[in-house]
């Protein structure tokens, strides 16, 4: 019965990849709960003031995670020993941010298997006016 699931059917097409059937109930349940979603792996929007980075982590501890901000990006991956673990899936993405966000002042907290990344936006100083000589 099981081997039946990812076998190739005439009407069916059924997938043996642990990733593609993650990815698949992800699109699923951004299609029908998030207006913003820029993937259906993680998503990231602006809310009062900070960019809200959120992604599944499934089964992945705070020691297995790196966090970087440079240059307007975030990079989020998991590390090497990651590899050894059962049922957790490598993760690496490079975000560009399109706001200044202040990196100090940034955060992260994961809580039942998602990863909640808060980046403060720079305030925006005001507008001063440059004189010839």
């Amino acid at each position: 019965m099981i081997s039946s699931i990812f076998e190739i059917s005439p009407n069916k097409c059924y997938t043996n990849s642990i990733e593609s059937i993650i990815n698949d109930t992800l699109r699923f349940v951004d299609a029908y709960n998030y207006k913003d979603t820029n993937s259906s792996f993680y998503k990231l929007r602006e809310e009062e003031g900070n960019i809200i980075f959120k992604c599944l982590m499934s089964g992945v501890d705070e020691e297995d995670l790196e966090i970087t901000i440079k240059n307007k990006m975030l990079e989020v991956k998991t590390s090497e020993n990651i590899k050894a673990k059962d049922f957790v899936i490598p993760f690496h993405k490079k975000i560009s941010l399109f706001k200044d966000i202040n990196p100090d002042l940034s955060f992260a907290s994961l809580e039942k298997g998602i990863l909640t990344i808060t980046m403060p936006l720079k305030e925006v100083k005001e507008t001063k006016k440059i004189r010839f000589k």
